[in-house]
């Protein structure tokens, strides 16, 4: 109901990119509700656990590092970071690509 409310375009075209998704509890969640959901976590085991378990159309799982993304200037309406700024070695490097990669 939060997102829903800040959300101007809502949540159904929603695309979601979740740092530190782990095996992918949240992302399937969220999948639910929203147009994609990507999660990526540094732990690979982690990611294969996430494929493996949680399968839907609009949810994918990426191995990556969360200061150096892969994707476009823009990709994203939302990102997600939760309890992984304090676990990086440069929290501003991991936030300016949030910002990189959130639309304005």
């Amino acid at each position: 109901a939060v997102l829903e409310d800040f959300l101007a375009a809502g949540l159904d075209r929603c695309h979601v990119l979740d740092i530190g998704a782990s095996t992918g509890i949240i992302d399937s969640y969220l999948a639910d509700y929203v147009n994609r959901v990507v999660g990526i976590d540094i732990d690979r085991s982690a990611i294969l656990h996430a494929r493996a378990t949680n399968n839907k159309a609009n949810l994918q799982f990426c191995a990556g590092d969360g200061m150096n993304l892969s994707f476009s200037d823009g990709s994203f309406d939302l990102v997600i970071c939760t309890h992984v700024y304090e676990h990086v070695p440069s929290a501003s490097r991991l936030l300016d690509e949030i910002f990189r990669v959130m639309k304005d």
